[in-house]
């Protein structure tokens, strides 16, 4: 069982509470869920980050010499068409 004493957490869901007509025990779920969804959501996006970092310097790695010229014109002739 969860019993809250803070008055400001009183004061709003019972401000919320009147405006949507849900029990403060509902609209404190609500509030709940939300805040977990958004947290889970911005640590599943860090997670995802870190791994596409690690990614990225595990490629790095396998890198030899100077890149390529990512020009292309050895591709293409003097009238710009494939060659």
């Amino acid at each position: 069982m969860l019993n809250i004493k803070n008055e400001e957490a009183f004061r709003l869901a019972t401000e919320l509470s009147a405006l949507t007509g849900d029990t403060k025990t509902r609209v404190v779920i609500d509030a709940l869920r939300q805040r977990l969804r958004e947290v889970r959501r911005t640590r599943d996006r860090q997670v995802l980050s870190k791994a596409l970092m690690q990614i990225g310097v595990e490629c790095a790695g396998h890198i030899r010499g100077p890149a390529a010229s990512s020009d292309h014109d050895d591709l293409y002739g003097e009238d710009g068409l494939p060659e």
